[in-house]
């Protein structure tokens, strides 16, 4: 299965199914068990950031991470619990998320070369129509952004997307015939990748990159609008 969120989500409701069953046979408190063992939950997630398709070492690291430490937490190998844990664990790795998912690409040439698109509480959409586009930024914060490039050339040392979606959306449409690659750190969201990969573009293909963070929403990166 290439689609390693939903291979988990399946394997999570089979387990608290069983969980219940075993309970209902008087084998064991599933509630119990599941208050304890829940960060094993976002340590899978860590795991599948780093081998699933649109993987990222960085972000896997930190989430898989997070996941160890309230796991910890919660058996009680710490002095506070997992429960006082968790929101400043979430906020400290969804700032490295964004310091070191940072790549250092640095756009060439005109403003034009360069694109920054925003929305808090709202939704905005951008059409690059520059001649050499290089890169941009999208953030989207409890709302939706959206990145066309099918109007717009890349530059000849390609380009490169960086997105920051909390608690809400983003979506980036590209050309066919591009090379895409996708690499980013979804804590508690999802990069998607709905580019078609049948036909493997020409090795001299203009060459994208998608990078970034997304916490409680998506990005996704696609031909065409749905």
């Amino acid at each position: 299965m290439n689609n390693p969120g939903r291979l988990l989500l399946g394997i999570g409701l089979l387990v608290v199914g069983l969980l219940f069953l075993l309970e209902l046979a008087d084998v064991l408190d599933a509630g119990a068990v599941i208050g304890t063992w829940w960060p094993v939950i976002i340590i899978a997630f860590g795991l599948a950031a780093l081998v699933g398709p649109t993987r990222s070492t960085i972000g896997g690291i930190i989430i898989t991470s997070v996941g160890v430490v309230l796991l910890v937490a919660s058996l009680d190998f710490l002095p506070v619990s997992a429960g006082e844990l968790f929101l400043p664990l979430i906020l400290i790795a969804i700032g490295l998320g964004i310091l070191l998912l940072r790549s250092g690409f640095r756009a060439t040439g005109d403003a034009s070369a360069r694109v920054n698109v925003f929305a808090m509480f709202g939704g905005q959409s951008v059409v690059a129509r520059g001649r050499e586009f290089a890169s941009g930024s999208l953030t989207a914060m409890f709302g939706g952004v959206e990145l066309d490039l099918r109007s717009t050339q890349l530059a000849a040392d390609g380009a490169q997307v960086e997105v920051f979606a909390a608690f809400g959306s983003a979506s980036v449409i590209v050309p066919r015939g591009w090379r895409v690659t996708i690499s980013g750190m979804p804590l508690f969201g999802a990069f998607e990748d709905k580019i078609d990969r049948s036909v493997e573009p020409d090795s001299g293909a203009p060459h994208l990159m998608v990078t970034g963070v997304v916490a409680f929403g998506s990005v996704e990166v696609k031909h065409e609008p749905d």
